[in-house]
């Protein structure tokens, strides 16, 4: 499988969240995703992006370039 390119924009788009999981440093760069708006999920702190419906603001995020499948830790999260 080729590398991918991984788009973030929540907790992960923070270098020092994501080399928790990675067994590896990568490339990134801020990124601005135009027209969506993150938000929470009702109850709960996790982001997720909504259309901004008729708005040409953006979302703030980060794309960390060239995962390999296997280079990075899988982990569950437990409520």
């Amino acid at each position: 499988m080729p590398p991918r390119n991984i788009f973030t924009y929540g907790s992960l788009m923070f270098a020092d969240v994501w080399q928790n999981i990675v067994k590896q440093p990568y490339e990134s760069c801020t990124a601005l995703l135009d027209g969506f708006r993150r938000t929470c999920i009702h109850d709960d702190n996790y982001p997720v992006l909504l259309p901004r419906a008729g708005q040409k603001k953006s979302c703030g995020s980060c794309v960390f370039f060239g995962n390999q499948p296997g280079h990075h830790q899988t982990r569950q999260i437990r409520r």
